[in-house]
């Protein structure tokens, strides 16, 4: 799941538990090493105060979600059906096209989200704003720069990339961003349209699958979760 679909699946933590539910995709978006393990290894050997506990906590449940998420029919479904829309509108070559379907579905998924409850994203940015212990927690870790990650933050906040989700066509182009970022191709117009209309076409199947999701998310509350490392 991408960062708001993770934001709302968490919304039953502690506020520095939905912090730490949506800071692996933070760290991935700052940096590629090191790895949200190793940060949550040092918390994990040395011990942590309440606060950061319940960081730990969020991030456990991340993973606990993704490892539900990429099983279930709302991801494995309708990632293929994406992935099948643009075999069949463009063959050129030089695009993961299942890759790049998984990218697209995330963020729909934050889209449908986004405009079922707007102030959703104002929620997200004012915890974040508000937080004492987000930029230590990752800081803590030797190979990252805590002045740096506190400019990443700052640019997250001003930003607010997440508000373009409210039209689909930016997300598109946000996804398109990652994939060149990826040494990939742009998406041709065949393939944006393909992509814009099998999501239309399915949009009713997966806001119910969607919500079939949440339900089965609650009712894994009630076991334990996986440990940290485990992603």
């Amino acid at each position: 799941m991408n960062l708001l679909s993770h934001f709302v699946s968490a919304s039953h933590l502690p506020e520095n538990g939905q912090l730490g539910s949506v800071l692996p995709d933070l760290l991935r978006l700052f940096t590629r090493r090191p790895r949200i393990q190793s940060v949550m290894a040092l918390w994990q050997n040395n011990g942590h105060s309440p606060e950061m506990g319940e960081i730990v906590l969020g991030v456990d449940y991340h993973h606990h979600v993704d490892s539900l998420f990429h099983k279930a029919p709302l991801f494995t479904v309708h990632a293929r059906a994406l992935r099948e829309a643009m075999e069949q509108a463009d063959d050129t070559p030089g695009l993961k096209r299942f890759f790049a379907a998984h990218i697209l579905l995330e963020i729909y998924l934050d889209h449908l989200l986004l405009i079922a409850k707007p102030d959703r994203s104002h929620k997200f940015y004012n915890l974040i704003a508000d937080s004492d212990h987000l930029v230590p927690f990752v800081a803590h870790h030797p190979d990252i720069d805590s002045e740096r990650f506190s400019g990443f933050v700052d640019v997250i906040l001003e930003d607010r990339f997440w508000e373009d989700y409210t039209a689909m066509e930016s997300g598109i182009a946000r996804a398109e961003r990652i994939m060149v970022r990826m040494g990939q191709r742009r998406f041709s117009k065949r393939e944006t349209e393909s992509i814009l209309q099998t999501l239309e076409t399915r949009k009713e199947l997966i806001l119910g699958e969607l919500e079939d999701f949440f339900s089965l998310l609650k009712e894994s509350e009630e076991k334990p979760l996986p440990s940290a490392g485990a992603a």
